[in-house]
């Protein structure tokens, strides 16, 4: 009875906010779990129950993988947004679609079919592809060696190791002597970029333009940023090493810094001061007057770290900010670039009144923030930013750009 009435609570508290989740969630769906059961929680904020399913993939797009058993064999299958199956579970293995195409398997051999389960094309002995579409390639695998695949089926030539296209470029690398050896390939599969990636010992996609490689100086990691053409940006300050470096975003990198404890001597006792500080560093090399500055001091005996963490998720910044094993988050819009003033912790809304005072706090500061994602498929096909938040009763919500729940913290578990 109690499992029976929870779930009729759930579903009073789902209706209560869907008609504000609409605006927010229109076209939208996420997969949530309810006693260990899995929903598709729809654009019209309806949770259709999936319990007829042995398993639901994580990564999906325009259509879900879904796993059942047939006998002892596990199968899999695709259904769509509204839970409607549109090709039944009777393959080996299946991985998402991307750009209409989706890798299955069937007794050992490997496929691509289209939404209809009509099989278009099938790989030749010893290819295989774990992966799916995207910018108009597949990575696939060849004797341990890998390669990518164009919608032409023309493959390309073998690496030890590559990354999905990125802006129109792969990264690729060859293993000598136990090291990565990197290069980038263009869309007509042609290599570039050996000799100039050759010093570094990482290198990252092509984002904004720029890719961000890597290599140790003395003590310390440090890393440049590096075009298509292998130039190096040099910031205003004639430098081209950071200690720490996000990759660029809509013409932005995030460039952390901080410097070691030192003392002070205060009137009652020795204090400690620690300086950690973000900013952004622009494609000319220039920074923008933002600033993220911190200084904290404390008693040593009580003494606690604190450090900052962040990246761009649309048109955002997310900052995540520990302190004593604790996290806090903060959401910058990357066009207040003209100021130095200092964050404002995120404190999350919810609509429920019907909340316990001390469950409203619990929302406000969650316990974690993860799954932040840019998606098309929010506010009629409009991109929005989508987080997952985890309060301290262990269940989750869906929060948006705002802070704003659109879905209250009432699931075991969600998927975005």
């Amino acid at each position: 009875m109690k499992k029976k009435y929870l779930i009729i609570m759930t579903l009073l508290i789902l209706l209560l906010v869907s008609c504000q989740a609409k605006t927010k969630f229109s076209g939208g769906f996420a997969i949530v779990y309810q006693d260990n059961t899995p929903y598709l929680l729809n654009s019209e904020g309806q949770t259709l129950s999936l319990a007829k399913y042995d398993g639901i993939g994580e990564v999906f797009g325009k259509y879900i993988v879904v796993k059942k058993y047939n006998g002892q064999k596990l199968k899999y299958g695709y259904i769509d947004h509204n839970g409607k199956e549109v090709i039944k579970p009777t393959y080996d293995m299946a991985y998402p679609f991307s750009e209409d195409l989706a890798v299955v398997v069937k007794g050992g051999t490997y496929y691509l079919i289209n939404p209809k389960g009509k099989t278009v094309y099938q790989f030749k002995d010893d290819i295989k592809s774990y992966d799916s579409f995207v910018e108009g390639f597949l990575k696939v695998e060849d004797h341990h060696q890998y390669r990518f695949m164009n919608h032409n089926y023309e493959l390309s030539p073998a690496f030890d190791g590559v990354e999905n296209y990125h802006e129109g470029y792969a990264l690729c690398y060859n293993l000598q002597d136990g090291k990565k050896v990197y290069s980038i390939m263009d869309q007509n599969y042609q290599v570039s970029l050996t000799t100039e990636l050759n010093p570094y010992s990482f290198a990252d996609s092509v984002y904004d333009g720029w890719m961000r490689v890597g290599r140790q100086i003395g003590d310390t990691f440090y890393y440049s940023f590096m075009n298509a053409s292998g130039q190096i940006l040099t910031d205003q300050n004639d430098n081209q090493l950071f200690e720490d470096a996000h990759n660029f975003h809509s013409g932005l990198a995030l460039i952390f810094t901080g410097q070691p404890y030192f003392h002070l001597r205060g009137q009652d006792d020795e204090i400690l001061v620690s300086y950690y500080s973000a900013q952004y560093l622009d494609k000319n090399g220039k920074y923008p007057s933002f600033k993220y500055n911190d200084a904290r001091s404390t008693d040593k005996d009580k003494y606690q770290d604190k450090m900052i963490m962040g990246d761009f998720v649309g048109d955002y910044t997310f900052f995540r900010i520990i302190t004593g094993g604790a996290s806090y988050y903060t959401l910058n819009k990357k066009e207040i670039t003209s100021t130095s003033a200092i964050i404002e912790e995120l404190s999350l809304t919810t609509n429920n009144q019907s909340l316990p005072q001390m469950e409203k706090d619990s929302y406000r500061k969650p316990y974690s923030i993860a799954y932040l994602k840019e998606s098309p498929f929010y506010k009629d096909g409009q991109s929005s930013i989508l987080c997952v938040a985890r309060v301290y009763s262990d269940y989750y919500g869906i929060i948006d750009e705002s802070g704003q729940y659109i879905f209250d913290a009432i699931y075991e578990r969600v998927i975005l």
